[in-house]
């Protein structure tokens, strides 16, 4: 008797000290998945490409996950306004200093020099959220800019701080954009000037022509889309281009949508009202995003609780080939599980608050072991438990 219940407080003391490691519900992969990277503040991921990630630390930090090379990048201040960008090389990084500051920034981590871009202004208080995307080639920056809180501009500007130009004016604050890949063309979801819903615009970044493809596109301006504003690591997570630059791929209402360039062809993907972030594959072959539980019936207030499900799903252009590769039970907001498809499109790399992942999708890992292992501690305590109490009630 006493030996048994030796052997249950054992598997006890196993057992809590699995549900201390991997917490009350495991991680869940369905591939695949190599620690590549440390922990890292994972709130203050700015962005994320295919062999670094951009972090703010004491300083703008661009770090080489594979070579654990590290670039500091100098600044006045350690609170920047928003979190900093870079471009596709990993070379030029854009941030803003302060929320007076009138000027961009685009600083070189080859050159160690910084290009001064000015806003036009002396500092707004609604310039918040410049929110800088590099054009693919790495040669322009788009950037948000205004003086009222109903009246912003799409702008761009050389990198290297020769020209820039406006190139849509009179949005709201609420707009998501991507550039097309020829480097041409912007589509951007915005709010026109006192409309309650969003449209979809294709502006040309040489001209000035500006088509209006889609309408009452639903983006509510809320704590989820500042939340994203937030985090530059997701945004183009609400309107993105294919890599064939034919197709846009944008949420409403929590749901993916795709629609053609001209606006002739659109298509639902999912409907569960759930998905915040989205990112094509780099082959176009497969859309990649992530969805929190109970999204869907708190997106109406846009009021985002704590301790929820965040999933990583994949999904096919056409809406088929549904498939959940990644689920952890978070404790913080919407941007806790920064990612980004490698270069090739066979894995994603995945920051959580373990660290960075490297997640393989050509090989599944079938049942997780740590699952695993803890339903047997469960049924062995189960079954000693038991025994425990047959031997007591035959010896009474």
């Amino acid at each position: 008797m006493i030996k048994k219940i030796l052997m249950l407080l054992l598997l006890l003391a196993i057992f809590f000290s699995f549900l201390n490691q991997y917490g009350f519900t495991p991680d869940y992969s369905a591939y695949s998945m190599t620690k590549i990277c440390e922990q890292l503040p994972t709130y203050n991921i700015g962005d994320l490409k295919d062999t670094k990630v951009l972090y703010l630390s004491n300083s703008i930090v661009v770090l080489d996950y594979y070579s654990n090379q590290k670039v500091s990048i100098p600044c006045s201040s350690r609170t920047l306004p928003s979190l900093p960008v870079m471009d596709n090389t990993g070379t030029k990084i854009a941030y803003k200093e302060s929320r007076s500051d009138p000027n961009l920034w685009v600083y070189n981590t080859e050159t160690g020099g910084a290009v001064q871009i000015p806003l036009g202004y002396t500092g707004s208080q609604w310039d918040l959220h410049n929110i800088p995307r590099f054009s693919p080639d790495g040669e322009q920056l788009a950037y948000l800019h205004s003086n009222s809180s109903d009246d912003y501009s799409l702008s761009v500007a050389d990198t290297g701080g020769s020209w820039k130009k406006d190139l849509m004016t009179g949005i709201a604050d609420l707009s998501y954009y991507d550039w097309n890949p020829d480097n041409k063309r912007i589509a951007i979801l915005a709010k026109a000037r006192g409309n309650e819903r969003s449209s979809i615009y294709i502006v040309d970044s040489a001209g000035s022509d500006i088509i209006k493809i889609k309408e009452n596109v639903e983006t509510k301006q809320s704590n989820l889309d500042g939340l994203s504003q937030l985090n530059p690591a997701g945004l183009d997570g609400f309107c993105q281009w294919n890599p064939a630059g034919t197709n846009i791929a944008y949420i409403s209402a929590g749901n993916i949508f795709t629609i053609t360039a001209d606006g002739s062809q659109e298509h639902q993907l999912t409907d569960d009202g759930n998905t915040f972030l989205l990112r094509w594959s780099p082959t176009g072959d497969k859309i990649a995003y992530l969805t929190r539980d109970g999204l869907g019936q708190e997106y109406e207030t846009g009021h985002v609780k704590k301790g929820e499900y965040s999933r990583l799903h994949l999904i096919n252009p056409d809406g088929t080939g549904h498939e959940e590769i990644f689920s952890e039970y978070t404790e913080g907001y919407l941007n806790v599980l920064p990612f980004t498809w490698t270069e090739d499109g066979k894995g994603i790399i995945l920051f959580n608050s373990e660290g960075g992942y490297l997640m393989d999708l050509e090989k599944p890992t079938g049942y997780d072991p740590a699952l695993i292992a803890l339903v047997a501690l469960g049924v062995a305590i189960v079954a000693c438990a038991i025994s425990i109490i047959l031997e007591y009630y035959r010896r009474a």
